[in-house]
């Protein structure tokens, strides 16, 4: 049997990670895999209130008593230690590969794959720079898939594709839709930076110059809600608008996506979305703008499977909700979207490819790691005792350092951003192409579900 930790942070609870792992999870014990949940823990990570929306059978939450890098990456040692796990696959806590190049260096033969869940400049650079030491990438979009391989941080059968999946019943479940309001749902973390929440108001604002009446419910918290609700308000829309704030997904799928007549997705960039796979599954239709992420993956298809929209293009968004009150263009994109989930997203088919690419990294031989390069000091004792010895110390008089947030307490990344706007220049022109630097197992393994 082989043993895998999955470690991720317990910060956001409610977001797509954690809906990917509450459906993963379960296959892989299935196929006989022995999985341990590691959650992080602290002042900004409530691993209590994780496990409450989203149970596991087998957890170990890590705390770090120091609040340094050191301490964080000392600690996970010691939980990865204690897993006697063959694997360990990380979810944005980068203090795991650390830790593991540590063990790996004292003979312990356990492997280390990173999953990315996001494609911007940050992450795409994380797998450059632990490139080194990983054993391998695994990500669930084969425009990430592209961009991690251009980094030059892997070799190429270092850089695998598994996507996420959802819930599929047998057969497309029956339309809803009742005419009059247009019932419109959007869902999601509500910030402007990667889900270009901000506009959702000139949209609203374009469908009512067409004469359609619509309800929307917002499904989500995020840094810019109060924000968007400001906008909304001045748009003299917030009447017209139901924010139903965190939402389980149980019952965001059961309550909330079986009265929708449409799901609304206005994003950047994408590596799913999970929740257009699960409108899709519900016989929803999906209306979403050509996000950075949709290209190369190929799976919304105008006109097909989805309706698409240019990014910023209210109009265009607005003509496609109208399309919908068509009844052939309605049952069209249904049927469509229900058939793409149904060949390439269900959780036995993306269960079972995870299952496949964990097997296939876990049997590389193990990689010869260079040496552990220090921690860098984050503060004077640091530099007067060195990162141990002052870790050592701090845990000794029992003195930490307090962050602000949790992106402070377990980081993300520790790399920089560098030149956004050319990377994301790039990253569109990249996903439109198809040409590629030597993801083929990825995309020939893809390929089979879309026809």
């Amino acid at each position: 049997m082989n043993r895998a930790l999955f470690l991720a942070p317990s910060a956001y609870p409610l977001g797509g990670v954690a809906t990917w792992l509450d459906t993963l999870l379960p296959t892989l014990e299935r196929s006989g895999w022995e999985v341990t949940l590691g959650l992080t823990a602290g002042k900004h990570h409530d691993a209590g209130r994780y496990l409450a929306l989203h149970p596991w059978h087998r957890v170990t939450a890590t705390a770090n008593p120091s609040g340094s890098r050191e301490g964080r990456v000392t600690a996970l040692a010691r939980t990865i230690a204690d897993s006697r796990a063959d694997l360990v696959v990380v979810v944005n806590v980068p203090d795991a590969i650390d830790a593991v190049h540590r063990l790996r260096l004292r003979g312990m033969p356990v492997r280390v794959v990173l999953t990315v869940h996001a494609i911007d400049e940050e992450t795409i650079e994380e797998t450059r720079r632990c490139g080194d030491v990983l054993d391998a990438v695994v990500c669930t979009n084969l425009l990430a898939c592209e961009l991690v391989a251009r980094t030059g941080g892997l070799e190429p059968r270092r850089v695998r594709y598994a996507p996420y999946g959802v819930d599929v019943p047998p057969a497309l479940p029956p339309d809803r839709f009742r005419g009059s309001p247009l019932r419109i749902v959007h869902a999601g973390r509500l910030e402007q930076r990667q889900k270009r929440v901000f506009d959702l108001p000139p949209i609203l604002q374009a469908f009512d110059t067409l004469g359609v009446a619509w309800q929307l419910s917002i499904a989500g918290t995020g840094p810019d809600g109060a924000e968007l609700e400001r906008r909304l308000a001045a748009a003299g829309l917030r009447g017209r608008v139901e924010l139903l704030g965190n939402v389980p997904r149980a019952a965001f799928v059961a309550d909330v996506l079986s009265a929708a007549d449409v799901l609304l997705l206005t994003p950047l960039w994408e590596t799913g979305p999970i929740v257009a796979w699960e409108a899709m599954a519900a016989g929803v239709p999906v209306v979403c703008s050509r996000y950075i992420g949709s290209g190369r993956e190929g799976s919304l298809v105008h006109g097909e499977s989805g309706l698409l929209f240019d990014r910023g293009d209210a109009a265009a968004a607005a003509a496609c909700l109208r399309a919908l009150l068509q009844p052939s263009t309605r049952q069209r994109i249904r049927a469509g979207g229900f058939a793409l989930v149904g060949g390439r997203y269900s959780i036995p088919l993306a269960g079972a490819r995870w299952h496949r690419e964990l097997r296939a990294i876990a049997a590389l031989p193990l990689r010869e790691l260079p040496p552990v390069s220090p921690t860098p000091a984050a503060g004077t004792l640091d530099r007067w005792l060195g990162t141990v010895n002052a870790e050592r110390l701090r845990r000794a008089v029992a003195r930490r350092f307090e962050h602000n947030g949790p992106g402070g307490e377990w980081p993300h990344t520790y790399s920089p951003v560098v030149d956004a706007g050319r990377f994301w220049s790039a990253a569109a022109a990249l996903d439109q192409r198809g040409d590629s630097t030597g993801t083929a197992e990825a995309a020939a393994a893809a390929a089979p579900a879309r026809g």
